[in-house]
């Protein structure tokens, strides 16, 4: 099934650039109407998937990009510990003048949020501040990834239209009563009544 429809995409695709880019016209018949529009249902899910697993990917590249990045942070705030601020290597990281003016803005905003956290209404320093817990983490990458889905779907759906505007310019549909007359395709084509 998945190859037959994947083979007349290509098919379609290949026509079109044939045609040096202009979007080609469908000619369906009887079983044929039902196949096509089974075609074009396929190739909204396909590309739904296909979306998907690139929004997966990217969102899996991130995730990684997000631990190494707080191993990165973990391992400087042990350094910093030892004597040497970590404002110290935020300013190494953004190069010229710039770099001074993050770090005084990183550290005005790190030491008003410790003082802030320090004096929390319970009095023991624990404000908004806590820990993420393993199960904290996991709810919200299940709603991230029920984002993502929800995202793919609509990106899907826009690829698959914007699929049909580059590659099908009209589709025209006889049935089997009509039985592929020669009068009934000539009416449809030009816009007269039968």
């Amino acid at each position: 099934r998945d190859g037959f429809l994947t083979s007349t995409r290509h098919r379609i695709e290949a026509a079109v650039k044939t045609n040096g880019g202009f979007p080609g016209i469908m000619v369906a018949h009887s079983m044929g109407n039902v196949i096509f529009r089974y075609f074009l249902e396929w190739l909204r899910l396909e590309m739904r998937k296909e979306v998907l697993k690139e929004l997966m990917e990217r969102w899996e590249r991130r995730k990684e990009r997000e631990r190494r990045q707080a191993a990165v942070q973990k391992q400087q705030d042990t350094f910093a510990g030892g004597g040497v601020r970590s404002d110290d290597h935020q300013q190494q990281k953004t190069p010229g003048w710039l770099g001074g003016v993050f770090t005084g803005i990183d550290g005005l905003m790190k030491t008003y949020f410790e003082d802030y956290l320090r004096s929390s209404p319970d009095g023991d320093g624990s404000g908004f501040h806590h820990e993420k817990s393993q199960e904290d983490e996991e709810s919200v990458d299940a709603v991230q990834i029920a984002q993502i889905v929800e995202l793919s779907k609509i990106e899907g759906d826009q690829k698959w239209l914007n699929w049909l505007n580059d590659h099908i310019y009209t589709y025209v549909g006889l049935s089997a009563p009509l039985l592929g007359a020669v009068n009934p395709l000539r009416a449809v084509l030009s816009g007269e009544n039968m």
